[in-house]
C-alpha cells in the first residue's frame, strides 16, 4: 500500500464523480492530496473531509493547460515526503502535467476517463475565441494519442470507450476497468420500495441544457403530440441560465411553454425527490462519437428511482437499456420519432411495471457506486485492474 495519493483535475472538486471517487480511495492512502482549479486540498487517512491547503496559490486561469508549472510548484512540497506515489487524473487534459511530475518519483499515472474528451470537445462546439485553443478537438485527439500509451492504467464509464481505446491506440485491453458512475446505495430508498404507476404524460430530464443534448427535440416532438391531441408535462432540471432562457423562447415558438417547467440548477442530494414525481426519465441526447462513447449518470439515477427511460439511441444507452430491460428508446435527433414514442406509449404499459422492477433492481445489484468502485479500487491500490 502507497503512502500517498495525488488526485488532479481541470474541474470543480465538489464535482459528484469526483467527490465518489476521493470519498472511495481516501481510506487506502496514508494522505491524498487533490488539486482543482479552485486550489490545492488536503487530507489523512482517518478524515472524511478535503482541507484547502491555504498557503498555495491558485492555479492558473486555464487550469487544463497541460504545459503549466504550477502543478509541480504546488505539490512537489508534498509528493517528496513519500516514497511511492499514485497519480490518478480525472479526464485527460492534465495528464501530461501528472507524467512529467510522476516522472521524477518513478510514480505510476492513471486516468479516470468520465469523458471521450476529443469527441466531447467537438459536440460542446466553440462559443468564445480562446475555445480555439481550449476546445480544439483535432488538437486534443493528437495530445490524447501522446499520452494514451504511457498510462499505467485508464477507467472509463462505457465499454464503448474502452472499445475505442483498444482499438485506435492498441492499449491493452487489461488495463482497463469500466466504472460506471452510479449513484450510491444510500442515496435512494432501499426498503419498502413498490413502483409506482408511471404517468405517460410526464417526462424528467436532468442535466446540462447544452445544444448536443437534444431538448430542442423533446420539445418539438411535444408540440407534435399536441397537435394529435396529447398533451404532456415536462420537468427540466439545470442549467446554465443562457441554455434556460434559449429553451424557454424555443417552447413558446412551438406553443408548448405551459406543458415546460424550467427548474434551474440542482444539487445531487435533491436527485431521489426530483425523481419522485411518477413519469418518465428522458435521456434524449443527439448521437454522436461523444455520446456514443459515454453512460449519462442521469441513466442510473433513473433505475435507482425505478423510473422508467426514454432514450435517444446511442449506442452505450441502448445496450443497457436492452440489457436490464428499463425502457425504450427512439431514433436520436429525430423529434418525429420521438413523437411516435410518446404517441404509442400507452400501447406498452404492460410493461412499465417490469421495466421499473428492472431498473431498480440493476440498482441494488450492481449498477450502484458501491459495486461500480471496485475495479478504481483494484486499479489505483494494486498497480493494475482486477
Amino acid at each position: 500500500m502507497t503512502g500517498l495519493l495525488v488526485y488532479l483535475t481541470h474541474g470543480p472538486i465538489n464535482d459528484t464523480r469526483t467527490q465518489r471517487v476521493l470519498t472511495t480511495l481516501i481510506p487506502f492512502f496514508q494522505r491524498t492530496v487533490a488539486a482543482s482549479k479552485e486550489g490545492v486540498f488536503v487530507c489523512n487517512r482517518n478524515e472524511t473531509t478535503l482541507h484547502p491547503h491555504i498557503t498555495q496559490k491558485k492555479p492558473p486561469r486555464i487550469p487544463a493547460n497541460p504545459l503549466s508549472s504550477y502543478w509541480a510548484g504546488a505539490l512537489s512540497p508534498f509528493i517528496g515526503r513519500f516514497e511511492r506515489p499514485i497519480f490518478l487524473v480525472r479526464d485527460i487534459p492534465l495528464a501530461l502535467s501528472a507524467l512529467r511530475l510522476a516522472r521524477r518519483f518513478k510514480a505510476p499515472v492513471y486516468v479516470d476517463m468520465a469523458e471521450n474528451y476529443p469527441a466531447a470537445l467537438a459536440a460542446w462546439g466553440w462559443h468564445h475565441p480562446v475555445h480555439i485553443l481550449t476546445r480544439n478537438a483535432g488538437m486534443a485527439r493528437v495530445y490524447e494519442r501522446l499520452i494514451i500509451k504511457r498510462l499505467a492504467g485508464i477507467a472509463v464509464v462505457a465499454e464503448e470507450n474502452r472499445d475505442r481505446l483498444v482499438g485506435q491506440y492498441g492499449y491493452p485491453n487489461d488495463r482497463i476497468v469500466t466504472v460506471y458512475n452510479a449513484p450510491v446505495l444510500s442515496s435512494f430508498e432501499r426498503e419498502g420500495w413498490e413502483p409506482k404507476p408511471p404517468d405517460p404524460c410526464h417526462l424528467v430530464f436532468m442535466g446540462h441544457l447544452g445544444p448536443h443534448r437534444g431538448l430542442r427535440h423533446v420539445l418539438e416532438a411535444l408540440a407534435a403530440t399536441k397537435r394529435e391531441g396529447k398533451n404532456i408535462t415536462f420537468d427540466v432540471f439545470g442549467g446554465p441560465e443562457s441554455e434556460i432562457e434559449q429553451m424557454k423562447h424555443r417552447a413558446s415558438k412551438l406553443g408548448v411553454s405551459s406543458q415546460v417547467l424550467f427548474h434551474g440548477p440542482y444539487s445531487p442530494p435533491q436527485i431521489p425527490a426530483i425523481l419522485s414525481k411518477p413519469g418518465f426519465g428522458i435521456v434524449p441526447h443527439i448521437p454522436s462519437e461523444h455520446t456514443n462513447t459515454t453512460l449519462p449518470n442521469k441513466v442510473f439515477d433513473f433505475f435507482a428511482a425505478g423510473m422508467p427511460v426514454i432514450s435517444s439511441a446511442t449506442r452505450p444507452v441502448e445496450r443497457l437499456l436492452h440489457e436490464v430491460g428499463a425502457g425504450i428508446t427512439y431514433q436520436g435527433g429525430d423529434s418525429t420519432s420521438l413523437c411516435e414514442v410518446l404517441l404509442n406509449l400507452e400501447l406498452s404499459c404492460g410493461s412499465f411495471q417490469l421495466w421499473q422492477r428492472n431498473g431498480r433492481r440493476a440498482f441494488l445489484s450492481s449498477y450502484n457506486w458501491e459495486a461500480q468502485s471496485r475495479g478504481l479500487v483494484q486499479m489505483v491500490t494494486s498497480d493494475g485492474p482486477a
